[in-house]
Order: C-alpha cells, then structure tokens, then sequence
C-alpha cells in the first residue's frame, strides 16, 4: 500500500539517454527504492538535462514501479514546466519534498531558484565536484582560509539561494565541506549523509575456514583510486611472507597484466561477478582492504565498505576518516596511497595482528548505526519536516 503521507521528488543531473535502465545502481534510483521499501514512500524522478543550452521538456519514462516505488524519469529545464509536474503531483495530495541531487551544477542552481519559489521543503545533495577539489587544491598552495575561498567563489546571489527558508538541509559526503558549510550557514541542517545499505537485524555468520582470508573488491587496473593495484604490490613486495598463511582474493572488472600476476604469486584475481557472489566474499573475508587515493576523500566513505560492515567484515582504509562515530570498531585508518611505504608498512602490521589472532573487530553494529538505510532514510524524513 502506497504510504498517504509524502512523495519525493528527486531532480538530478545526467548525461545519459537510457538512465532508467543505467541508472539502477545510481544514487537517486537506490534512494527511491529504499523510500519505497522501508516508508512505502513514492518518488518522481526528474532529469534535468545539463548538456544543452536548448531548454527542453520530454517524458523518458512515466510508469509506476512497484518494484521501486518511482512514477519514472522525465527530463526538464524550464521552471514553467517544473511547475506544472508539481501541479500534477498534488493531486495525489501528499506532503512534497524536493530533493535535489548534485545542486552545485549550473543548472541545478537555476532550477533551486524557481523551486524555492514553490512552498515545499527542499533537501539538497552534493557529491565531489572537480571544480571544489581545483579549488582547494590551489587554496592549499596558496595559504588561503577555506571559508575565505568560498565566500569568494559562493555568490551573492548563490549564498542568498541556500540562506532560503524553502532549503532545509544541506548534505556532503565528507568533513571538510560539511564543516565550511556549517560555517556558511549555521541555521541550516548540514550534516554528512551517504548512500545507504540494507543491513540484516544482526551479524551474518561467518564460515570456519583454515586460512584467514583478506579480500579486494572494486575495480582492478593500475593506479586505481580505490587502491587495487596497491594491494597486488604489496603481497608481490612487502607482504610477500604473508602469502604462506593468508588467502587472497580480488574481485572487479580486473586489468589481464595485473591478473596475471596475482595468479604467478598463488592469489585469485576472481574477475567481475554477480553481486550475490561479492556478498558471499564479503561475508567469508577477515578483512577488505581499500588503500585508497586521497582524491576518493570527497567521495566519502564509500558504498564497498558499508557492504561490508553489513557483513561483520573489517576494513583496512583511509576513507574512515569521514566516519563519524567511533572508527576502531569498522576496522583500520590507512595513509593514502600518496603515502605508499607508510600504507605498506601499516598493511603488514594490521594482517599480522589479525594473524596472530590479536585483533578483534565487529564493525556491524556500528556500521548499522550510521550506514543502514532505514538510519539513513528517517534522517532525512525528520530534516524535511523541520
């Protein structure tokens, strides 16, 4: 039964014609479907086109899901137009909340303007920017305040936008900006909020095994961000006496040369697999590891990890920092792979503890507090009715 309550209507950028086909395991798509799933919430998911500056209007897709709980995708631009679809929408005479994905695009900003003239609440979204990383990059160089930088690159006109009554909450994926947000905007809800996970209501049970099991999940190519490439070298370098008590394990679309090697040094490169196979090794492993690039830090703490606190699986990686209880539970803070002989180092002390049966670490209970979908989803709930 369709909750009387609320609808969602969730505005996001793409560049892509299929999205509700491609668009399955984005982040609007998965929202909608835990809305659906947990609230029996429905949602209207709209497009709004950034690759042309001809303003227009289509419907992509507009029927029901039972299966996500969404009335389909409909790319838009005018205001005139977002109007009218909401027009429609209050027919099903439902409280509104306006969620917009990605708000620091142009075109997002444009479109936050002719909503905050409509009287719904309003949530807003950021993934990373490249732009945001350019600047803080050269803000480093240069000795500059961060706040100083984004009073300077926020204008006037843009800072008055997110002052809005109409804009309830403001959400990153990491610290820092949240952190020069709050300072921007102290009445407003700002705050962290990541992609969800469905956790079970308590720990999976993990496998006897005679070997402890230490895996790699994501994409296997060299100088990966994720850090996959890392993971070989150092089993083929530092950690090459580990090989005799340990069972490695990558899992991802995988590089042939790299591959070739993880199998020379008795390791298994698994390739892509189904995701109920990934689950599996989740669930079986002693810990993931994930020696990622500082460049992953604005992208948060990562959907990989969370799957595998639903799993009672540790985690070896820096993108931890972003985690914003207690970190000791979920596993171990890592240097970026910038900092490749300390993340070597570090790696071969934490498998060694975990070897020597000295370290013990259950990050479900604590993942589930921060990371599970119903957390996240009344969370959210809660700011739009502020």
């Amino acid at each position: 039964m369709i909750s009387p309550e609320m609808i969602w209507i969730h505005f996001f950028l793409s560049e892509v014609e299929d999205d509700f086909i491609r668009g399955r395991f984005s982040w609007d798509l998965r929202l909608a479907y835990a809305l659906w799933k947990i609230k029996r919430i429905p949602s209207v998911l709209i497009r709004v086109s950034n690759k042309s500056e001809r303003y227009s209007f289509s419907i992509k897709y507009f029927k029901f899901s039972e299966k996500y709980g969404s009335y389909g995708i409909i790319t838009i631009n005018l205001c005139d137009k977002v109007k009218e679809i909401l027009s429609s929408i209050k027919e099903y005479d439902r409280e509104v909340v306006l969620y917009v994905h990605e708000w620091r695009a142009l075109n997002s900003l444009l479109l936050l303007n002719c909503l905050r003239k409509i009287n719904e609440p309003i949530i807003l979204q950021q993934h990373v920017t490249a732009n945001f990383i350019y600047r803080m990059n050269n803000a480093h160089k240069a000795g500059k305040w961060y706040s100083a930088l984004f009073y300077r690159y926020l204008s006037n006109w843009e800072f008055n936008l997110l002052k809005s009554d109409a804009v309830k909450a403001i959400y990153f994926l990491n610290k820092l900006e949240r952190n020069l947000y709050r300072e921007l905007f102290p009445e407003k809800i700002v705050r962290i909020n990541t992609m969800g996970v469905f956790f079970p209501d308590k720990p999976p049970r993990k496998e006897e095994k005679e070997r402890v099991h230490v895996a790699y999940i994501g994409p296997l190519v060299r100088n990966s961000w994720r850090g996959g490439d890392l993971v070989v070298k150092f089993f083929k370098t530092r950690g090459a006496n580990l090989l005799k008590k340990v069972n490695v394990i990558f899992a991802g679309l995988s590089d042939l040369s790299l591959c070739k090697i993880i199998s020379d040094l008795g390791m298994n490169c698994l390739g892509y697999l189904r995701y109920k196979e990934i689950l599996k090794i989740m669930k079986n492993s002693d810990i993931l590891l994930w020696p990622a690039s500082r460049t992953v830090y604005w992208g948060g703490i990562g959907v990989t990890l969370m799957e595998a606190f639903a799993n009672d699986t540790p985690v070896a990686s820096p993108t931890l920092i972003n985690h914003e209880g207690n970190i000791s539970p979920l596993g171990w803070l890592l240097p970026w792979r910038e900092y490749e002989s300390l993340v070597m180092d570090r790696l071969y002390e934490i498998i060694t503890l975990i070897l020597e049966d000295k370290a013990k670490k259950h990050p479900f209970y604590e993942g589930k507090r921060y990371y599970d979908w119903e957390v996240i989803i009344d969370k959210m709930i809660s700011d739009a009715k502020r």
